[in-house]
């Protein structure tokens, strides 16, 4: 009651309660002033009726109003607590349809919320098919078990292979990718994933080989697709058809190795190869041999028929002196009329008899511009390379030399530098 007393006195169907219990407990104080009273009496006078019985009297008339009160009291606090229940169901009532409602605003505004998103999730991969599909390089993504989930128009085309028939395919069987080194060993493109982030960039020699065997130059960048946990879900590769950037940079390197007039060999490759050459020589102890040739009678073609003569003539005798020589040999043009030959693992008497039949060669050769048939001859020098160190300069300087010894012996001859004197020494 002195809960009640001090949270709910001023609540209306609590007041009569508690007015209820301050009239009781007024009574009941008036009862236990008779009961000290009584107590008193009994120890002064003994019992005796005549000075008991008035207290005893109200104390039984006391007890007659307290009565109804506590019946009106407890009464009072039933329908209290009624009252109080039915408040607090219709407060709960109130709270549980406001939150109901709140629950429903909050849930329509994260239906609406989730709606823009997933428009938005669906605009973006819209926005990603069509950048995908008109990109002019080969997409193909797969997931974590390195299966095809999806392919651009491109890399359908490029590997023959429909979406419909790609999807859930392992990439080996859509791709099959090798090196131009090595074509019967296939690369598995995504292999390493975990290790791939930056992406990577196959190696410039790979090859896509199509179902129908046709081999195409790719170049391949693979990348890993990580989860917010960055682990790896999948990878994108992207292929470029680089077969024509290929063919054309092949032609560059061919074209800056080879003569445009014959196709043999020009003068900086065969310096290159004999610079190899002489490394084996020394490193290996291998023996090479180098021919130096220059052509008889080519200023007379040259004035008689002009330049198309002579480069007629260049072109025509190529295939004959192309015709003597083993197949690791090598040919080159080094200068207008003049060839060189670089005859690797060759003995010195292999070298001369290679380079006397080279001459028959072109004594052989008939040449014919017009109406006029010209003699064609060849003055060669020979240097054997080998055991020593020697550097490119110094093996052209002596073949050159044993060349020109040649000429100023009268032509169409064979002559072998010596290195102890230094001199030509003619041999036939």
């Amino acid at each position: 009651m002195v809960a009640l007393f001090r949270r709910f006195r001023h609540v209306s169907f609590m007041s009569d309660a508690i007015a209820i219990w301050s009239e009781g407990d007024e009574l009941i104080a008036e009862l236990d002033a008779l009961a000290e009273e009584l107590h008193a009496r009994i120890q002064l006078e003994g019992v005796s009726t005549t000075h008991i019985d008035p207290i005893l009297a109200r104390i039984f008339e006391v007890n007659q109003k307290l009565t109804p009160l506590e019946v009106r009291f407890s009464n009072t606090l039933g329908e209290a607590s009624r009252r109080t229940e039915q408040i607090l169901v219709a407060a709960l009532t109130v709270v549980a349809s406001l939150l109901v409602v709140l629950g429903v605003a909050i849930s329509w505004k994260i239906i609406r919320a989730s709606s823009e998103l997933e428009r938005q999730l669906f605009a973006e991969r819209d926005r990603a098919r069509v950048t995908l599909e008109s990109i002019g390089d080969a997409v193909v993504t797969t997931d974590e078990r390195a299966n095809v989930v999806y392919l651009n128009p491109v890399a359908e085309a490029l590997t023959s292979a429909p979406a419909a028939w790609a999807q859930g395919m392992h990439i080996d069987a859509v791709l099959r990718i090798v090196r131009e080194s090595s074509p019967e060993s296939p690369v598995n493109p995504v292999a390493g994933l975990a290790d791939a982030d930056p992406p990577e960039t196959l190696a410039g020699d790979t090859l896509l080989v199509r179902p129908n065997g046709e081999q195409l130059a790719v170049a391949v960048s693979v990348a890993p697709i990580h989860d917010h946990a960055r682990k790896v879900t999948g990878a994108v590769l992207v292929l470029k058809d680089v077969t024509r950037e290929r063919a054309q940079a092949a032609q560059l390197i061919h074209q800056a190795r080879h003569d445009a007039l014959t196709g043999l060999v020009n003068r900086r490759e065969f310096e290159q190869r004999l610079s190899h050459a002489l490394a084996s020589a020394t490193d290996l102890d291998r023996r090479h041999a180098v021919l130096y040739m220059d052509l008889d009678n080519f200023k007379d073609v040259n004035d008689s028929g002009g330049h198309a003569a002579g480069d007629a003539l260049l072109r025509g005798l190529t295939g004959s002196l192309a015709a003597v020589l083993r197949d690791r040999d090598t040919l080159a043009r080094v200068g207008g009329d003049e060839f060189a030959v670089l005859l690797e693992n060759c003995t010195l008497d292999d070298a001369m008899r290679i380079a006397e039949k080279l001459r028959h060669a072109v004594a052989a050769f008939e040449f014919k511009w017009e109406t006029q048939v010209f003699p064609i001859g060849v003055s060669i020098g020979v240097v054997q390379v080998g055991g020593r160190s020697s550097t490119v300069a110094d093996v052209l300087r002596a073949a050159d030399a044993s060349c020109y010894a040649a000429k100023h012996a009268g032509r169409d001859r064979v002559h072998l530098h010596d290195p102890l004197i230094g001199l030509a020494l003619k041999r036939r």
